[in-house]
C-alpha cells in the first residue's frame, strides 16, 4: 500500500505542464490526455452531416474540429454546430496543428 501522497504526486508528475481542470465533484482531471476520451463514431458523423453536437465529448469535439475547419467552416460557425466557444475551436485547431507538427 502506498502511502497518502504518493498516489498525488504521482497524478501530479504524470501531468505536469497539461490542461488541469476541476469537476463538479472536486476531482482534479486532465484535458489534456486522450486517455479518457471516448469516441463514439456515430456521434462524430452524425454532427459532420449537419446535426449539432452538443452532447459530443472532448475527444468527438477533437476529431471533428479539425475536419470542420478543413471544409472551410469559419471558427464562428464550427463552435455553433460543435456547442462550444470560439476559443475552444482555436485551442484544439492550435493543439492539432502543434500535433502534427
Amino acid at each position: 500500500m502506498s502511502r497518502p501522497g504518493e498516489k498525488r504526486a504521482l497524478w501530479t508528475r504524470r501531468h505536469a505542464g497539461h490542461h488541469i481542470t476541476t469537476t463538479p465533484t472536486g476531482r482534479r482531471a486532465c484535458r489534456t490526455c486522450p486517455i479518457n476520451w471516448p469516441i463514439n463514431p456515430d456521434s462524430v458523423a452524425r454532427v459532420l452531416d449537419g446535426a449539432p453536437g452538443d452532447d459530443l465529448t472532448i475527444g468527438e469535439r477533437r476529431v471533428v474540429v479539425p475536419i470542420l475547419r478543413a471544409r472551410g467552416l469559419t471558427g464562428d460557425q464550427i463552435a455553433d454546430r460543435v456547442g462550444c466557444s470560439d476559443r475552444t475551436v482555436w485551442r484544439i485547431l492550435t493543439t492539432a496543428r502543434q500535433a502534427a507538427a
